[in-house]
């Protein structure tokens, strides 16, 4: 079942889903520090044990809470397969042909302001320097390609435009864009800030191709899997 009403056709806004979105963001937090407390800080399984499982848990606590729509979403996918694998196929292209032209504007500011990698990029990368076991990068691989991107659409998609029930798919869109590219901000300074366009934008089109998927959470999460596969099979190539 919802645990919250996003079918009243007076609604314009409703706040529930956006607080069930600082409070995942939160439970995520204190996961992953409840995690880093029992790992010994000597072991190599350390980063990518805190990351996956702060990940997996605050995800089981979405998928129970958004349960109802994930399985109707389901249904509607088998439903409509033969429209569904060209719909994503096409977002996925526009989709990573803006991941590029952001990787320009990366590219830009690092000449103009002499600045390196985003604070959670850089994070991601140790990652893959921490360990050369197996199941360092079987965690790496589960929390980059399938559980981020689930527990990232249902977030900052699904439960977003749920708090704009009734109001024009452009306000759900910016609001969902802005806060994907917070979320994505690993510290507070203005280096940071320089970073913000790189996730907002992607998170901006996501949450376009929610809207025009008619709001089906595998859409993008499908999307967002691909694009992060490429991403980890580059990492791995990387070392």
């Amino acid at each position: 079942m919802e645990f919250y009403s996003v079918n009243k056709e007076d609604k314009k806004f409703n706040i529930i889903p956006l607080i069930l979105v600082i409070a995942f963001q939160i439970a995520e937090m204190l996961f992953s520090l409840l995690v880093a407390g029992i790992v010994p800080k000597d072991s190599e399984f350390r980063f990518s044990s805190t990351w996956f499982f702060g990940k997996l848990l605050t995800l089981i606590i979405v998928v129970i809470i958004c349960f109802k729509s994930i399985v109707s979403n389901s249904k509607d996918v088998f439903k409509n397969f033969k429209r569904f694998v060209p719909f994503v196929l096409v977002a996925f292209v526009v989709f990573y042909l803006c991941s590029i032209g952001t990787n320009y504007y990366l590219t830009l500011i690092e000449k103009v302001f002499g600045v390196g990698d985003a604070t959670n990029q850089a994070e991601i990368e140790k990652y893959f320097e921490t360990s050369d076991k197996t199941i360092h990068y079987v965690m790496l691989f589960l929390t980059i390609v399938i559980c981020a991107p689930l527990l990232e659409e249902l977030e900052f998609r699904k439960l977003i435009f749920d708090a704009f029930p009734n109001t024009h798919f452009i306000v759900p869109v910016l609001t969902s864009g802005l806060l994907f590219g917070l979320a994505h901000m690993a510290e507070f300074a203005w280096t940071e800030l320089l970073y913000l366009p790189v996730y907002m934008i992607p998170g901006f089109v996501l949450a376009l191709i929610y809207h025009y998927s008619n709001k089906n959470v595998f859409a993008t999460f499908t999307v967002h899997m691909l694009s992060n596969l490429i991403s980890f099979i580059v990492l791995i190539a990387g070392l």
